[in-house]
């Protein structure tokens, strides 16, 4: 079979965090391939080929690779803004590709495993434990080892998806409703439970180009509502309020954790507490962060173009250093309302007209005829807001703004 003469960027998911993926892509030159096992992704019309098919099923990914690779010269393969870093190394593996390798996909994958790791290594160590079912003596065992409060989290998911913080003594029954609820979010099988700390939440982007140098992205403020037990994201800001030496700490410890795990090329994306003068590794992977981090908060605050940076090394070439460069200094903040549970029924938003030097995208990620629950997950937003102005009065000014021009009825 005759090979196109046109080069692919295969992207992994279809979703709108992906459109900047392949709007990359094709600034570079190249056409696209998105995979997505929904078949009416809003990527899928934006793509040069899409093929429907699950993004973390390997098998057919690795089936579907052999098939294209016999017609179309495929240049890289990229994750970003999805959590499918195994598929990514696999299929890069397969197809002779850029990538950190299947060996740091699924230990920074795994949470589990990832704290056995930095355990192992004396990076750090906080208690823990693996739960494969519930017991009669498993708040014994939580007591024992790790005490309250303590936290029930997926092993090998992402949105804060089946996550419960404990504070208090419960009950039996209520804890198996939890670890069970944990296990179901997790793809392996089980989950994990940990001792809870209360902190600053940073996400820590960095990146790793084909020569093997470490590259500083930045660092963003995370912002979450834990009062109901539950691990909620209400927003973000870029750049963080960090002092200048506290950064450059951040940054020096995570390259340590990187190239202990092996990473030599590509993202290694970290998700950050500082609890009092202790720097806690919550997560880790290795992909561009999501969020709309990456993707629109840097960009509108800083200007630097982190996945163009990411891309090119994926197709294995260098990057301009400027890339990772500030352009201009903004305060980007992010933001979502938050909707009665119930059935949507109407979806509505004002367009504000913007000042030359401010920046405003609302994205909806419910429309109408869409359930909202209770909010239990990060996935659970019905929207996002992302702003950015010349400090922070004038951005959170822009938020608010914003909120006052979105209606969401539910019924």
């Amino acid at each position: 079979m005759r090979q196109s003469r046109d080069s692919y960027v295969w992207i992994l998911g279809g979703g709108q965090l992906q459109i900047p993926n392949i709007l990359c892509a094709k600034e570079l030159g190249y056409k696209t391939i998105v995979t997505d096992q929904n078949k009416n992704c809003i990527c899928k019309k934006k793509a040069d080929l899409f093929f429907c098919v699950d993004i973390f099923d390997i098998k057919k990914n690795i089936s579907l690779s052999k098939k294209l690779k016999k017609k179309y010269s495929i240049k890289s393969i990229f994750a970003g803004g999805i959590d499918c870093t195994v598929t990514q190394a696999s299929l890069a593996k397969q197809l002779n590709l850029v990538s950190s390798g299947i060996t740091c996909a699924k230990l920074t994958n795994n949470k589990y495993l990832f704290r056995k790791f930095l355990q192992k290594k004396n990076i750090l160590s906080i208690p823990f434990m693996k739960v494969l079912k519930t017991s009669n003596g498993l708040i014994k065992k939580i007591e024992n080892k790790i005490g309250y409060p303590f936290i029930i989290k997926n092993v090998d998911n992402s949105a804060s998806r089946g996550i419960e913080i404990i504070t208090k003594k419960i009950e039996g029954k209520q804890l198996d409703g939890y670890v069970s609820n944990a296990i179901k979010a997790s793809r392996c099988g089980y989950c994990i439970i940990e001792k809870y700390y209360h902190g600053r939440e940073y996400t820590v982007e960095t990146l790793f180009d084909v020569k093997g140098n470490f590259h500083p992205c930045f660092i963003t403020e995370r912002y979450f509502n834990h009062s109901n037990g539950k691990a909620l994201e209400t927003g973000l800001r870029n750049p963080s309020k960090l002092k200048l030496k506290d950064q450059k700490k951040i940054f020096r410890f995570v390259e340590k954790v990187a190239k202990s795990i092996g990473i030599k090329v590509g993202p290694a994306k970290f998700d950050l507490m500082i609890s009092g003068k202790k720097l806690i590794i919550i997560e880790m992977t290795t992909r561009l962060s999501g969020g709309f981090d990456c993707q629109y908060l840097v960009p509108a605050a800083t200007g630097k173009n982190i996945i163009r940076a990411a891309m090119l090394t994926s197709l294995g070439k260098k990057f301009n250093k400027e890339l990772l460069m500030n352009k201009y200094s903004k305060v980007g903040m992010t933001s979502s309302v938050w909707p009665k549970p119930g059935k949507i029924k109407k979806i509505t938003y004002k367009k504000i007209k913007l000042n030359k030097n401010d920046y405003l995208k609302v994205f909806f990620t419910k429309k109408k005829n869409d359930l909202i629950y209770n909010y239990k997950n990060c996935a659970d937003r019905a929207c996002f807001i992302i702003a950015a102005s010349i400090n922070e009065k004038s951005t959170s000014h822009l938020i608010k703004k914003a909120k006052k021009n979105i209606n969401i009825i539910t019924k």
